[in-house]
């Protein structure tokens, strides 16, 4: 027996004072840029993550339709430029700002944004993917004039390690000619 208790005056085992050996262990090593992180709420169920995220961006150029059930930009299938394989959570920030014009007073459009798999579609392709996001629609008041655009969704769900495309589809409401005079795609895994 060791010293007493003051609150108590009783007396307290020596053993009840020492403290309690840690049981279990943590992964050892880690590669550069990795966290080690918990895994639930158990002690020691850790592991290394990478923290590194992926992030890809393209500019697109203009281009003309006056297609109303829509037309992609092309923005995966050049060379893969706005393609990305998720890991971790499967959560990307998916944005886009640009400007279009449409030929004659009144015209109107829409800009959607698009994502899948397999092979990206082709500039000025059907519609095709899954829609996400809110479509923004437009209308000129002048022929021609150019009217700025941006949309942004968070888009989550998608496979780790699996090859996403991302685009917009352009849709000419009006069915008259609308130009895309650029935009600018951006996709940040969160």
């Amino acid at each position: 027996m060791a010293s007493p208790d003051p609150a108590t005056v009783d007396w307290v085992p020596i053993w009840d004072l020492r403290p309690q050996p840690a049981t279990g262990s943590l992964p050892t090593g880690g590669a550069a840029g990795s966290a080690l992180i918990k895994n639930s709420a158990t002690n020691y169920d850790a592991a290394w993550k990478s923290q590194v995220k992926g992030a890809v961006n393209v500019t697109i150029g203009t281009f003309n339709t006056a297609t109303p059930t829509g037309v992609h930009a092309g923005a995966g299938a050049a060379g893969g430029q706005l393609t990305l394989n998720p890991d971790g959570a499967g959560k990307v920030l998916f944005m886009v700002s640009g400007a279009c014009s449409g030929a004659t007073q009144g015209s109107s459009w829409q800009i959607g944004l698009r994502y899948g798999t397999g092979t990206p579609p082709a500039g000025l392709a059907a519609s095709t993917g899954t829609a996400v996001g809110a479509s923004n629609q437009f209308a000129v008041s002048v022929a021609n004039a150019r009217l700025a655009f941006s949309n942004q969704v968070v888009i989550t769900g998608l496979t780790p390690g699996q090859q996403y495309w991302f685009d917009i589809v352009l849709l000419a409401v009006s069915s008259v000619t609308i130009t895309h005079n650029s935009s600018i795609l951006t996709v940040v895994e969160l």
